[in-house]
């Protein structure tokens, strides 16, 4: 996803093992036009994840009942 905007450069490699330190080093680079964008586009893709986690819990709970 991030090498269709241009942002490869940002993605998290084998190094990173904490997100917060990656999020800080990812937008320090970053111009504020990109930086906004790519903060408004990562907040939803987490809350894409997190709807999809919650109708698979639903559907789980649905059918542990």
């Amino acid at each position: 996803m991030l090498q269709m905007l241009g942002l490869v450069s940002i993605s998290p490699n084998e190094d990173t093992n904490r997100f917060s330190s990656w999020w800080v080093k990812a937008i320090k680079g970053l111009v504020k036009e990109v930086k906004k964008g790519h903060n408004s586009h990562f907040i939803l893709v987490v809350w894409e994840i997190w709807k999809l986690g919650m109708i698979l819990f639903s559907t789980w709970l649905v059918l542990m009942l």
